[in-house]
C-alpha cells in the first residue's frame, strides 16, 4: 500500500487526478495502519515516529534538491511542493512571521503569560507537593498554560504553511526554534545545576557515565531522561524528576509531524483542517486510538483548535461580543467540572479558548511590550522554571507556593534571557543564512541556464525569433 501510494504520487507520466488522489489516500492510510500496528505490538510509537520522521525528512530534502535542480527550480517535479514557481527568496519566507507579528502583536505576551501560568502551577507542586491544595487557580493554571501554548502553535503554524507551503523550510524553522533552547537547558541543568547539588565530587560527577547517559537520553527522546545522575530535591515524591516541563516537547513534535503529513498529502488548507479535526475527534472519542498514540489527544486537540481558528479567522474574523461568549463557555466548563465521554474542559478550551486567544492576540498587552523590549523569554521560562524552583525550595521560609513563585519568577526570567539572547535568537538567525544559500543556488542555476539553455523537445527548428521566444527558446544562442 505504501509503495503503491508513493508510486502514484511520484510517477511522472500519471496525469489522472483520480490516480493522484488514490496514491495520496493509499500513502496516508498505509502509514496510519503501520504506525497503529507497531504501537500495539511495542507501545513505542514515539520512537517509531522519530525514525519515520527522520527518514521521511531526509528523503524529502534529497528529492527536493534533485527535483529543483533538474527542473530549473520551478518546483513542478516535486509532488509535495506548490505547483507555482518558486518565489524569489527576497520576497518570501520571513513574510509570514513579520505579518504574524504585525497583525497579532499580542501573541508574544500571551505565550509569556502561559509560561508564567505553568510556573505558577509547578510552584505549588514543588512547595506543597500538590497543586490542588490552594484552590482552582493553582490546580488548573498549568493545564491551561499548556493548552494555550499548543493553540498558539497550531494557529501560527497553520498560517505559516497556508502562506508559504515550503515543507523543508518549515521543518528547518521548527528545528531551529525547538532544539537549541532545549539542548541548552539540558546542558545547564546537567553540568551546572547537577554539579551544584550532586553529593559526588565535581570531577567524579563530571566523569561518571551516568551524567552523559542522562544528556543522551534526554536529547534522544526530547524529554526528561530516565537516568538520575543528580537529585535537585530530597523530596522522595520529586527527587527523580529533573524537569517535569519537558514532556510536552515530544508531543509538540508529534503535532508537527501530524501537520506536515496532512499538508504533504492534501495541500489544501480547508481539507487539511477538516482532516485534522476528524483525526483529533477520533482520538478524543476512541480510547484505544488515543492509547495507541500515547494520549496524544491531550495536546493534539488544542493544537487542532488553533488550526481551526486560523481557518475561521481568515473567513469570519473575530468580535468582542463573540469573545465574551467564549469566555462564558470556558467558565461554565471549568466550574461545572463535568466528565462525559470527552474531557469537557479540554474540548471547551480547544474551541472557545482558541477564539479568545486569537481575539486577544490582535491587541498589544503589557507582556507583549515586555517581550518586544527584552526578547521572547516564554520558551526559556517554560524550560528552566522547574529546575530553578527545585533548587530554590530549600531556601524557602514558609513553604508556600506563592513564595516559591516569587523567588523563582525573576530567576527564571534571568536565565531565560541568557537562553534567548545567546542561544535561541542566534539560532533563529540561521534561517536567514539558509535563505541566502537558497538564493545563491537559484542564481547559480539561472546563470547556468542562461549560458547553456535547455531547449524543449519540440522546439521549432525554423521560424522567427519572436515565435521561438514565445515558446521559451533563446533564438540568439
Amino acid at each position: 500500500m505504501l509503495i503503491g501510494g508513493v508510486f502514484g504520487l511520484l510517477k511522472p507520466n500519471s496525469r489522472s487526478e483520480a490516480a493522484k488522489w488514490g496514491g495520496k489516500f493509499s500513502l496516508l492510510l498505509g502509514g496510519v495502519i503501520i504506525l497503529f500496528v507497531w504501537s500495539q505490538i511495542t507501545l513505542s510509537l514515539f520512537n517509531l515516529l522519530s525514525w519515520v520522521f527522520s527518514g521521511w525528512l531526509a528523503a524529502l530534502i534529497g528529492y527536493e534538491i534533485v527535483s529543483r535542480v533538474h527542473s530549473g527550480f520551478d518546483g513542478k517535479c516535486f509532488p509535495f511542493s506548490p505547483t507555482a514557481k518558486l518565489i524569489p527568496w527576497h520576497m518570501q519566507a520571513a513574510a509570514p512571521e513579520r505579518a504574524a507579528t504585525s497583525q497579532f502583536p499580542g501573541f508574544d505576551g500571551l505565550r509569556l503569560g502561559a509560561a508564567v501560568a505553568v510556573l505558577h502551577c509547578h510552584a505549588f507542586v514543588i512547595a506543597e507537593s500538590s497543586r490542588h491544595t490552594s484552590g482552582w487557580l493553582a490546580g488548573y493554571s498549568g493545564d491551561y498554560g499548556v493548552y494555550a501554548f499548543f493553540i498558539i502553535s497550531g494557529f501560527l503554524l497553520q498560517r505559516s504553511l497556508s502562506l508559504n507551503l515550503d515543507l523543508i523550510q518549515f521543518t528547518i524553522n521548527r528545528t531551529l526554534r525547538l532544539l537549541p533552547g532545549f539542548v541548552f537547558c539540558i546542558l545547564i541543568t546537567t553540568f551546572v545545576f547537577g554539579t551544584i547539588v550532586s553529593t559526588l565530587k565535581t570531577n567524579e560527577y563530571l566523569f561518571q557515565s551516568l551524567t552523559y547517559e542522562y544528556v543522551r537520553e534526554s536529547v534522544t527522546c526530547l524529554c526528561d531522561g530516565w537516568q538520575t545522575p543528580f537529585a535537585l530535591n530530597t523530596d522522595p515524591y520529586l527527587m527523580y524528576t529533573k524537569n517535569a516541563s519537558l514532556w510536552t516537547l515530544s508531543y509538540e513534535v508529534r503535532c508537527y509531524l501530524f501537520l506536515l503529513l496532512i499538508w504533504a498529502v492534501f495541500r489544501d488548507k480547508t481539507i487539511v483542517v477538516l482532516f485534522a479535526v476528524g483525526g483529533a475527534t477520533l482520538l478524543l472519542l476512541v480510547p484505544s486510538a488515543n492509547k495507541a498514540t500515547l494520549d496524544l489527544s491531550y495536546t493534539l486537540m488544542p493544537f487542532v483548535g488553533g488550526m481551526l481558528m486560523y481557518w475561521f479567522h481568515e473567513r469570519f474574523g473575530t468580535s468582542i461580543l463573540m469573545g465574551a461568549a467564549c469566555a462564558g463557555v470556558m467558565i461554565v466548563a471549568v466550574f461545572a467540572d463535568v466528565q462525559l465521554f470527552v474531557d469537557v474542559q479540554l474540548f471547551a478550551f480547544a474551541i472557545a479558548g482558541a477564539y479568545l486567544l486569537v481575539l486577544l492576540a490582535q491587541y498589544s498587552n503589557p507582556l507583549s511590550h515586555f517581550a518586544a523590549r527584552w526578547g521572547d523569554l516564554s520558551y526559556g521560562v517554560y524550560l528552566f522554571g522547574w529546575p530553578i524552583q527545585m533548587l530554590l525550595k530549600p531556601f524557602m521560609k514558609t513553604g508556600s507556593g506563592w513564595e516559591l513563585l516569587a523567588y523563582s519568577l525573576p530567576a527564571s526570567m534571568a536565565v531565560a534571557g541568557v537562553s534567548w539572547w545567546f542561544v535561541e535568537r542566534p539560532s533563529l538567525k540561521a534561517k536567514g543564512l539558509l535563505k541566502n544559500s537558497k538564493a545563491m543556488l537559484i542564481s547559480a542555476q539561472s546563470a547556468l541556464t542562461n549560458r547553456w539553455p535547455v531547449h524543449p523537445p519540440h522546439a521549432p527548428s525554423t521560424g522567427s525569433a519572436a515565435t521561438a521566444s514565445r515558446m521559451g527558446v533563446n533564438a540568439f544562442e
